[in-house]
């Protein structure tokens, strides 16, 4: 006869991210990947903070997320130049905005080849790594001190495939050597604070290259996937990259430290 026992986790409800009521910081929030996250975050009961340049868009994105139900407010920000990552949060103190999760989403190419001036190059560089580097250097005092925190850096697959020219992937090289070594420190001091990096590969963004390309020419599409040995022989999705951040920023995630996730449709 067999004696049949509830395991230990089966009184458990279903898995719960528990991040209602968190605050949120999104930097490149006004459209693709940012947006979307910012989106699904409040759809979660998170306020989010939205950080962008463009004034129209930011508020365009608040009052759809404020439509819905959700809580937004926005930051009109340049964050490349580093001096205005401490205006910004000095401004989130004020507002009472200091976040518990941060996404440093901002990035991109911006121009850049393999070979440019050092001026461009080192644009590129604060672009995708010295802006995140800074705001995590400003915001984890706060982290520490609450006892609890989520850093999501955004990568690239680039990183493993060099598309996108020199510049970009060595800017987004060091975000990833970044999140790797300076995730363990922050576990030996304050084990809850938990900074994680996702690696998108080719992703279908509104405006984008790609983006276009899916719907104006997919023959060309799927040779361009081909050739850059996209396995699942289709473009990723903003929903999908943000359903695997809302993972990390839980408490699901609570043992990852430091944890590189591609998300890339088996791009090598």
């Amino acid at each position: 006869m067999i004696t049949l026992t509830k395991l230990p986790y089966w009184e458990e409800s279903a898995m719960e991210l528990n991040i209602n009521g968190k605050v949120a910081l999104v930097t490149g929030a006004s459209r693709g990947i940012g947006r979307t996250i910012a989106e699904k975050l409040a759809q979660e009961g998170v306020h989010v903070g939205l950080v962008g340049r463009n004034e129209e868009t930011l508020l365009e994105v608040a009052e759809g997320i404020r439509f819905s139900g959700g809580k937004a407010e926005y930051f009109v920000y340049d964050i490349t130049d580093i001096s205005n990552v401490e205006k910004l949060v000095a401004e989130c103190a004020k507002r009472n905005l200091i976040p518990d999760i941060l996404i440093n989403n901002l990035g991109g190419v911006n121009g850049s080849k393999d070979w440019d001036s050092y001026e461009l190059v080192e644009q590129v560089f604060r672009l995708n790594f010295l802006t995140a580097y800074e705001l995590v250097r400003q915001l984890l005092p706060y982290f520490e001190k609450m006892g609890w925190g989520r850093i999501v850096n955004i990568g690239s697959v680039s990183t493993k495939s060099g598309l996108n020219g020199i510049p970009y992937v060595i800017s987004k090289s060091a975000l990833e050597a970044f999140t790797v070594f300076a995730a363990r420190g922050f576990a030996q001091r304050s084990p809850n604070v938990v900074m994680t990096m996702v690696s998108p590969g080719p992703t279908a963004i509104e405006g984008k290259y790609l983006g276009s390309l899916e719907k104006t020419d997919p023959n060309a599409l799927q040779e361009w996937l081909s050739q850059n040995n996209v396995s699942a022989g289709r473009l990723g999705r903003t929903e999908e990259i943000a359903n695997l951040i809302l993972f990390l920023i839980s408490d699901l995630a609570s043992y990852m430290h430091g944890s590189i996730v591609s998300i890339d449709g088996g791009s090598y």
